[in-house]
């Protein structure tokens, strides 16, 4: 009998002390930054904490009795994402998601919400927690990010992401209709000698005058765009049921374009006159099988061969043109035995810390040829993206960055650099990609943390499940991740919460622009710097060419530097003896 009394007793001190914990960690709960509300079965609301207050305006007094959709809804969601939300919480008794709710003042907030029941011994809700915080900051960053995937930022006009997947839909409409369209390649003759003469600031001026003539010019149907620089595009929709119709068509706008953008531009006390180079290329052709990039480039070289005789004209692409298409064919062909020949050569740009200090580098790919002439990248590289041929030669890099860290690890100097390798879109999809770097670790026997995957946004826009797996996978393995060119795709902000990033690469244009232009480009880093650093994870600069971007970007709290002020591309000979003689880091 006694002994049943002790143990009562002791059930009873730790039912106490359960409860004293229970009610430590609700009062935590609610003195922390999270909004928080409590309703009874009802859904009218019992308990608020001061957050709840802070972010919504609304009172305790205010919210004691009321449901929270009388005194948060918005009006953007409708009925069955209420009634989503309600089944849930019957089925599973929880509910999490982004929800736009209004403040006391009248303004539209998005928040992130979670929502549990609470039931009692057997099962009967009793009250609803929900815990919120408010996402205004991110919903914010995100949108200047996305519309930088899409929109330039200097015009205003279309990007060349935008205006190739424009062109890639109207080729398919014109194959289903019959139809045929036209695009115009647009640029600037002589525009170098404005920046040099006037300056960027006013370069800047002329490219935004440029592009709202474009916009004012052209019908609404059409589709104006920066490529970059001072390249333009236009795009004219298959409209026309004859390619001599498309041509004339194109023609007229063309000579409407020429018109417009050779008016002077004043400047301060002084006119900037303005010449033009337009190639055009026709599509429609239900026999021609070319994608938006390749009729862009036939584009392009109608104006170039505009430029070849003299500037200031207009060209249509005719089959004169398809020479420089074989010799492109060609290249394809002497591609793919360089990378059996042994041609290709594996150039490293040092990577630096904040105290100026080579901790690693990039891989890159230079093709030189039997003959020892320099193929440019700039060729090459985005030929075997579009044929397939980026598979073997990304395996290549990958097999010649695992030996080079090998043979790193026996020298004392250099054991602790680590590589970076890009990986295309192609390379990441294949199925086979994460067996491939397994196997490269276990066949040099290096460390995995020291070899870094450069990847861009471009894998993640089909699919981000399959994205998620490789990338999981690849983190498992050990080796470093990082977002390449970040800011200048799709750039979400929920791919860095939910992929295992451990570095962001700033990308070089951004870089380029700091001090020179418009202070968006500096918000724009800044918020990437400070985001990284929220995050946890390591910010790399990429195109780093002077002292003032240097210092900028250092004070701003980036950890990594990379581009020609600490080095080109070189010869892994050369980075090996620029690593081995900088200054030997000091000891504590």
């Amino acid at each position: 009998m006694l002994e049943h009394q002790r143990r009562r007793l002791r059930q009873a001190l730790r039912d106490k002390s359960a409860l004293l914990h229970e009610l430590a960690l609700t009062a935590k709960t609610f003195d922390s930054t999270q909004g928080v509300l409590i309703t009874d079965a009802k859904g009218r609301i019992v308990r608020v904490n001061r957050a709840f207050q802070a972010i919504t305006g609304y009172t305790a007094e205010d919210a004691h009795g009321r449901t929270p959709g009388e005194l948060l809804r918005s009006g953007r969601h409708d009925a069955a994402f209420y009634r989503a939300m309600w089944e849930a919480l019957s089925e599973r008794g929880h509910w999490e998601g982004e929800v736009w709710n209004r403040r006391k003042s009248g303004d539209i907030f998005p928040e992130w919400l979670t929502i549990s029941a609470v039931t009692d011994a057997v099962g009967k809700v009793r009250h609803y927690v929900a815990i919120f915080h408010d996402i205004s900051w991110r919903k914010q960053a995100e949108a200047q990010i996305e519309n930088l995937a899409f929109f330039d930022p200097l015009t205003g006009l279309a990007n060349r992401r935008l205006l190739l997947d424009r062109l890639q839909q109207s080729i398919r409409q014109a194959r289903r209709n019959a139809r045929w369209g036209a695009v115009l390649f647009l640029d600037l003759d002589f525009f170098k000698s404005i920046n040099d003469t006037f300056g960027h600031d006013a370069g800047d001026a002329v490219l935004r005058t440029i592009g709202e003539r474009i916009r004012t010019t052209l019908r609404e149907q059409d589709t104006p765009g920066r490529l970059g620089g001072d390249e333009f595009l236009v795009l004219l929709p298959a409209t026309f049921e004859r390619r001599d119709d498309a041509a004339l068509a194109a023609q007229t706008v063309a000579d409407k374009l020429g018109a417009a953008l050779r008016q002077p531009i004043p400047h301060q006390d002084q006119a900037i006159t303005l010449t033009l180079s337009i190639g055009i290329a026709l599509y429609g052709d239900q026999d021609d099988d070319d994608h938006a990039t390749e009729l862009l480039k036939a584009a392009d070289l109608a104006m170039y061969s505009v430029k070849q005789a003299g500037r200031n004209g207009v060209a249509f692409f005719d089959p004169e043109m398809e020479a420089a298409i074989r010799q492109r064919h060609q290249l394809q062909h002497d591609l793919a035995r360089a990378i059996e020949a042994g041609e290709l050569r594996v150039y490293l740009q040092p990577q630096v810390n904040a105290a100026g200090r080579i901790v690693g580098a990039e891989a890159l790919v230079r093709w030189l040829r039997a003959d020892g002439t320099l193929v440019p990248p700039g060729e090459f590289i985005p030929l075997a993206e579009e044929t397939g041929l980026i598979l073997p030669l990304g395996d290549w890099v990958l097999q010649q960055a695992a030996a080079l860290l090998r043979r790193w690890q026996d020298d004392p100097v250099l054991a602790g650099l680590h590589l970076s390798v890009n990986v295309s879109a192609k390379q990441f999809r294949d199925p086979a990609f994460g067996q491939r770097v397994q196997q490269a670790l276990a066949q040099h026997g290096i460390p995995a943390r020291l070899l870094e995957l450069e990847i861009t946004e471009s894998v993640f826009l089909e699919d981000l499940e399959s994205a998620r797996t490789t990338l999981g996978a690849l983190d498992a393995q050990g080796v470093s991740l990082a977002l390449d060119d970040f800011g200048t795709g799709y750039s979400s902000l929920a791919y860095l919460a939910e992929l295992p990033f451990d570095i962001i690469k700033i990308d070089q244009r951004f870089v380029a622009r700091l001090g020179q232009h418009s202070r968006q480009d500096d918000a724009i880093i800044t918020t990437i710097i400070a985001l990284g650093r929220k995050l946890r994870m390591q910010v790399l600069a990429e195109g780093v060419e002077t002292e003032r971007q240097e210092t900028y970007l250092l004070s701003h709290g980036c950890h990594l530097l990379q581009g020609y002020r600490y080095g080109r591309p070189m010869p892994v000979e050369q980075f090996e003896t620029q690593a081995r003689t900088q200054p030997r880091e000091p000891t504590a």
